[in-house]
C-alpha cells in the first residue's frame, strides 16, 4: 500500500508501508521545486550539468544560441529562504562562438564557478576551454579563460570540470601524451590574485584509449580523475586514479579498480570525492541487467583507498544506466539513473544513499512529478547538505530538450536519528521514530517538540519543525496540549 503524504513545503513523499518499519529503498519522493531558465527555448538542454554549493547553484545549458548556435552559457541560481530559487545571473563566455558548448559541464564552491567549453577552438579545432567566474557583490564577472598550454585538435579540454577553494580541475580525455585519447587533467591554483597551472595529471600507466580526465572531482588536497575505458578488469572495464597534493608536487596516490570489475562496466566515467570518501559510476555494470549500472564506494583510512561499498538500485533494471552521474556529501551519495523507465521510457530516476556508521543504504528514490519519455532525470546531479539536485535536460517544458532541474530539499534532516531523512520515514500519529509503535521513545519527542525550536540537539533543533508537526500536530499546525492528549490516546490504544 502506497500513502501520499506532504513533509515540509512543496515536498511530496510516495510511502510503501508493509506493516512494519521502513527499510532502505522504500521511499520515492518528489521534488521540492523545480528550476527552469528565465529565457528558456527549444534544444538548449538546460540541466546538461549542475552543481550546487550552500545556496548557489548553477545549471549548464551547452546548446543555448545566445553566442551562435551552440555557443551554451550557463545559469546562477541563489536560494533565499521566502521566494525559494530564484535566477541570478546568465554566464556567458566573453569570446564565445559557435559549437563551444559552453556549460556542458560545470562547478560552483562559494563564489566562483568554473564552466568548460570543450568545443572551443581558440588553440585549436575544438581543443577546449574552461572559464572561471568570480561573484563580486552582486555582480558575477570572468575572472580568467583557461586553455591547455599544449593543447591540441580534439582534446575536448573542459569537456568536465570541478572546483574545490582555490584549486580547479579541468579534464581533456582526448589528449594522446600516451597514445590516442589515453586522456589528462590539468590542475590550476589561485594564488596572488591570479589562476595559474599547478600540475598536469596524467596515469602512471597510461595507455591509448584509456580515456583518462573523462571525469574529474576534487575535494581539498585530493583529486580523482576517471578513465572509463582502462582495461584492468577486462576491455573498457575503467578505472580511477587518485591524487593527492603533498605541498609541493600533485602525486599519484591509489589506482581504484572495481573488485568485481568486467568487460565494458565503464568504472570511472564519473567520479566524486568528498574528504575521505570517494563516489565512482560505472553505469554499464550489469549486476541487475545489461547497462542496469552501478556505483562504488571508496574510504581513505589514513594510509590507503579501500573499496566500502557498491551501490544498485533496488529496483534496477536493464538499461537503467545507474551511475552515469554520481556526487557525494559528507555521509550521503546521489546516483543518477537518467535510462530509468519509472515515469516512461528513460524518463530518468536518481537515488539517494546514506552511510549509518557501518554500512550503506538506499534510503530514497527521487522522481519528477511530471515524468515524462525521455526526460532523462539524472543525467546530472548534485548535493550539498540537506539538497540534492537532479537535472534532465530532455524535459520539454519550455520547447523540445529545453531542460530543467529538480530540487529535493531536507535529505540530511534525520531529527529521529536513524541514518534516514525525515521526508521518507516520519510516521503520522505519533510515531516519531518509524517503529510502527507509539512508545515512551515517541512521547520524549513528543516532549521536545512541544518545548518548540530551541538550541538542542533534534527533535528541538529549528530543522525538526515539520518533522514534528507532521508526526505530532492533530488540528493546528502548533505541537501543544491538545496534540499531547491525542498522542496520550494512541499511547494507550491497544
Amino acid at each position: 500500500m502506497s500513502i501520499r503524504v506532504s513533509l515540509a513545503a512543496g515536498f511530496v513523499v510516495l510511502l510503501t508501508v508493509a506493516g512494519g518499519p521502513r527499510a532502505f529503498g522504500e521511499c520515492v519522493a518528489e521534488e521540492s521545486a523545480k528550476l527552469t531558465a528565465s529565457d528558456a527555448s527549444t534544444f538548449d538542454r538546460f540541466g546538461m550539468s549542475v552543481s550546487v554549493s550552500g545556496n548557489t547553484a548553477v545549471v549548464g545549458a551547452s546548446m543555448d544560441d545566445d553566442n551562435g548556435r551552440n555557443s551554451g552559457s550557463a545559469y546562477v541560481f541563489q536560494f533565499d529562504p521566502e521566494e525559494g530559487w530564484v535566477e541570478d545571473a546568465k554566464l556567458r563566455a566573453s569570446d564565445g562562438e559557435s559549437g563551444d558548448s559552453f556549460g556542458y559541464s560545470v562547478a560552483v564552491d562559494g563564489d566562483v564557478a568554473v564552466v568548460g567549453a570543450y568545443g572551443n577552438s581558440d588553440v585549436a579545432d575544438r581543443a577546449g576551454a574552461a572559464y572561471v567566474f568570480r561573484r563580486l557583490g552582486d555582480v558575477w564577472v570572468q575572472d580568467v579563460k583557461l586553455v591547455a598550454y599544449d593543447g591540441a585538435v580534439y582534446d575536448w579540454f573542459g569537456r568536465c570540470v570541478a572546483i574545490s577553494g582555490d584549486v580547479v580541475v579541468v579534464g581533456a580525455w582526448r589528449d594522446d601524451d600516451a597514445g590516442t585519447e589515453s586522456g589528462s587533467a590539468y590542475v590550476y591554483r589561485y594564488d596572488a590574485g591570479s589562476w595559474g597551472l599547478d600540475a598536469k595529471l596524467t596515469a602512471s600507466d597510461a595507455a591509448a584509449n584509456d580515456w583518462f580526465g573523462i571525469s574529474v572531482a576534487v575535494s581539498g588536497n585530493v583529486v580523482v580523475v576517471g578513465a572509463r575505458w582502462d582495461d584492468d578488469n577486462g576491455l573498457n572495464s575503467g578505472s580511477a586514479y587518485v591524487f593527492a597534493f603533498d605541498g609541493v608536487d600533485w602525486e599519484e596516490e591509489a589506482k581504484l579498480t572495481a573488485s568485481d570489475g568486467a568487460v565494458d562496466d565503464s568504472f570511472g566515467y564519473s567520479v566524486a570525492v568528498d574528504g575521505d570518501v570517494a563516489v565512482i559510476g560505472a553505469f554499464q555494470d550489469d549486476d541487475n541487467g545489461a547497462d542496469s549500472g552501478s556505483a562504488y564506494v571508496f574510504r581513505y583510512d589514513g594510509d590507503s583507498w579501500d573499496e566500502e561499498a557498491k551501490l544498485v538500485a533496488e529496483d534496477g533494471a536493464a538499461g537503467d544506466s545507474f551511475g552515469l552521474a554520481v556526487a557525494a556529501f559528507g555521509d550521503a551519495a546521489m546516483i543518477g539513473a537518467p535510462d530509468q523507465d519509472c515515469g516512461g521510457e528513460d524518463s530518468g530516476a536518481a537515488y539517494l544513499f546514506t552511510y549509518d556508521g557501518t554500512g550503506w543504504g538506499e534510503t530514497a528514490k527521487l522522481i519528477a512529478a511530471d515524468a515524462a519519455v525521455e526526460d532523462r532525470l539524472g543525467t546530472a546531479v548534485a548535493v550539498s547538505a540537506d539538497i540534492g539536485l537532479a537535472a534532465t535536460y530532455g524535459d520539454d517544458d519550455n520547447g523540445a530538450d529545453s531542460g530543467s532541474v529538480y530540487e529535493f530539499a531536507g535529505l540530511s534532516i534525520d531529527c529521529n536519528e536513524n541514518f534516514a531523512p525525515d521526508f521518507c520515514d516520519v510516521m503520522e500519529g505519533g510515531d516519531f521514530d518509524s517503529d510502527d509503535d507509539v512508545d515512551l521513545d515517541d512521547y520524549a519527542a513528543l516532549v521536545d517538540c512541544l518545548a518548540g525550536p530551541g538550541e538542542g540537539p533534534s527533535p528541538a533543533a529549528p530543522e525538526c519543525v515539520d518533522a514534528c508537526l507532521f508526526a505530532f500536530d492533530t488540528d493546528d499546525d502548533d505541537v501543544d496540549l491538545t496534540d499531547v492528549a491525542a498522542f496520550a490516546n494512541a499511547l494507550s490504544a491497544p
